[in-house]
């Protein structure tokens, strides 16, 4: 019988280790073609790309994130919880987690969404449990350099909100990139925003972040006209961005 583990390890590191263009480029592909898929499969099951279904995914971002800081820390060791192989575990949860609760809303007429968020709140709550914080000064910085992004953006009110939400996300992504690698001697695994920092320091990925995804999200409305795919792509957007960035924020936060 396959090991499903021993081939993924295999067709992911069999010829490359770490971050490189190519396995960046992999990726990428694998990242489309699955948000694809998804999208598709979440049309046909009826599931309306909105406000409801961010909420849902929310907390298994942040579950994401503690999951890969507890392996930083040596806590838990498998392949499941590294990348890529914790993107394909957390998703499985969460897939399986919206079809019984699709299920459910069918025959008991519960609404989906309040068991995903309640299950997702428990997992992210349950492993942040176990991460040892002791970093506060990290908490302090980040929360310092992220408070202008969220009141300039939060004011902002000619851009859509969801659009302002996903700027948020992916801002603290990257101010919590810029503070681990600044101040705490981090050090950045992927490829392209170690162009930007290997070249201008930590602090250019800031304004790269923000340029790179406010031009997005610019295009996404301008020459998109379905709005159901406009907030898959959004939502897309912001799970990569909280997905990194919990990551960075948890192991800088547990300095792991």
């Amino acid at each position: 019988m396959v090991d499903i583990e021993q081939a993924l390890k295999w067709f992911f590191y069999a010829k490359q280790t770490g971050y490189t263009f190519e396995s960046t480029l992999l990726y990428a592909v694998i990242l489309i073609t699955v948000a694809y898929l998804v999208f598709e499969v979440l049309k046909r099951l009826k599931v309306k790309i909105d406000k409801r279904l961010a909420l849902c995914v929310l907390p298994f971002v942040v579950w994401g994130g503690a999951l890969r800081s507890l392996h930083d820390a040596g806590l838990v060791q498998s392949f499941w919880f590294i990348s890529p192989g914790i993107y394909f575990f957390v998703f499985f949860v969460i897939f399986s987690t919206l079809l019984v609760s699709l299920i459910l809303q069918k025959k008991f007429k519960v609404p989906y969404y309040q068991p995903v968020i309640v299950i997702g709140s428990f997992l992210a709550v349950l492993t942040i449990g176990e991460i040892k914080f002791q970093n506060w000064y990290g908490l302090i910085l980040v929360s310092v350099f992220m408070a202008p992004f969220v009141i300039g953006l939060l004011l902002f009110k000619k851009w859509k909100l969801e659009n302002r939400l996903v700027s948020i996300v992916q801002m603290f992504d990257a101010v919590t990139t810029f503070v681990s690698l600044q101040f705490f001697g981090y050090a950045e695994q992927h490829v392209l925003p170690n162009i930007f920092i290997g070249t201008f320091g930590p602090v250019s990925f800031i304004p790269v972040k923000l340029i790179g995804v406010v031009a997005i999200l610019y295009l996404i409305d301008r020459y998109s006209k379905e709005k159901e795919f406009n907030n898959y792509i959004k939502l897309v957007i912001a799970i990569l961005g909280g997905a990194t960035g919990s990551r960075d924020f948890f192991s800088m936060l547990a300095l792991v």
